[in-house]
């Protein structure tokens, strides 16, 4: 599998306008939601808590890799988000 097939260009964000972290979650949710219409953006975020809830997906030196199962999708999705400025991690 190559990333080009789930990382197309409507889903790399080179300068997300979040300025904290649930912000950017739902700035890269809404994108997902945007380009795959069976995707519920309020879903694909708790989701996304869920997940985090069970142990941080940071990874360090200000990057992080929020992931989760969501029920019904047959695919492997993904996208991408830079924050020029970064986001406090708190």
């Amino acid at each position: 599998m190559k990333i080009s097939e789930i990382l197309p260009d409507a889903l790399v964000v080179p300068a997300l306008q979040g300025q904290t972290k649930e912000a950017v979650v739902r700035e890269l949710a809404e994108r997902m939601a945007a380009s795959h219409p069976e995707i519920d953006a309020d879903r694909l975020v708790e989701v996304l808590w869920e997940r985090e809830r069970l142990g941080s997906t940071a990874i360090g030196d200000g990057i992080a890799i929020p992931h989760g199962k969501l029920p019904g999708l047959r695919e492997v999705l993904g996208a991408f988000g830079r924050h020029l400025q970064g986001v406090d991690k708190s």
